[in-house]
């Protein structure tokens, strides 16, 4: 889940094309889901 604390958005970047269109990774360095301030990548499917 996502928090206002962790940054997501703080980097992001194309990764081309998986799944017949543009995909894009997003950064959110201050995610502790898996830990405290561990950070995380989401990978988000363009449609």
């Amino acid at each position: 889940m996502l928090s206002n604390e962790d940054f997501f958005g703080c980097s992001i970047t194309c990764i081309g094309d998986l799944n017949s269109v543009i995909d894009i990774l997003i950064g959110a360095k201050g995610d502790d889901d898996g830990g405290s301030a561990r950070g995380a990548v989401w990978l988000l499917f363009l449609e």
